[in-house]
């Protein structure tokens, strides 16, 4: 039941919001009216992803309660004890914040939904896409050496190491993602000639296996760290490649957050 929220994440391409919104919507006003609840909200979940990674400020919930938010139907799901739907809202909104680089969110979704029980389907959850961005997530904040640096280093190695273990049974499917966090590890422990050869490694990958999202994103994370190394004119180059792959992607709200960063970067290039 989570397929349709993966299918967005990992689909090469996101399709045109507004044919996206209509079929949704349908589909998912029928499962509800057929009582098969559990598929027409995790289709709105689908449905309200796509059309925030466009950058369309659209809500959907109002189809499931008269007024509601995606906030507002995350607690009536923490209320009801609906976990799997817990889940699947927290997923979704910790991928969104932490592609839209609001990393606090992102944060605050990894701890929600680690608190919340594992159930046979949270497995597949973390194989296909909650493993990539938790390590992620956690190599970002174990840079920042604060006082929590050795439990987000601890959760971003073990991401990196199930993302490894995975590779070797679906290269097509792991193997830039397995790069990418390899590549910020390198990264967090000064390791400079291990992240050149993961970042480029990812970037092939993910453009070889037609992850074009996942491609612009590693070219926009080897831009953080050649920021870091001072080559400004460099990952000036990496952010508009980043960009051109969100862009083809078809979310305007990433292509938006790349093009402030770009207007920053700018006057330091030559």
């Amino acid at each position: 039941l989570f397929t349709l929220t993966l299918h967005v994440m990992n689909d090469p391409f996101l399709l045109c919001a507004k044919h996206h919104f209509i079929i949704s919507r349908s589909y998912s006003k029928r499962a509800l009216q057929c009582n098969q609840a559990v598929v027409g909200k995790f289709i709105l979940i689908a449905l309200q992803l796509v059309l925030d990674l466009r950058g369309i400020d659209r809500n959907v919930y109002p189809i499931l309660y008269e007024g509601s938010t995606e906030d507002s139907v995350l607690a009536t799901a923490q209320r009801k004890n609906d976990i799997q739907f817990c889940r699947a809202i927290c997923i979704k909104k910790k991928y969104k914040a932490f592609l839209l680089g609001n990393m606090t969110v992102a944060a605050e979704m990894y701890e929600l939904y680690q608190k919340l029980p594992v159930g046979s389907n949270a497995i597949g959850i973390s194989h296909m896409v909650g493993k990539f961005i938790d390590g992620l997530i956690a190599f970002y904040f174990a840079r920042k050496r604060d006082d929590d640096e050795k439990k987000w280093t601890k959760i971003g190695m073990a991401a990196m190491n199930d993302l490894r273990n995975w590779s070797t049974k679906s290269l097509w499917n792991f193997s830039n993602k397995a790069d990418l966090l390899e590549a910020e590890y390198a990264f967090l422990k000064g390791m400079h000639e291990d992240a050149v050869t993961s970042y480029n490694s990812s970037i092939k990958n993910a453009r070889d296996h037609r992850f074009i999202h996942e491609e612009g994103l590693a070219y926009e994370k080897y831009a953080t760290y050649l920021l870091r190394q001072n080559k400004h004119d460099e990952a000036l180059n990496h952010l508009i490649t980043a960009k051109r792959c969100y862009s083809w992607w078809g979310s305007d709200a990433l292509v938006a957050r790349v093009d402030e960063a770009i207007a920053v970067l700018l006057p330091l290039c030559g």
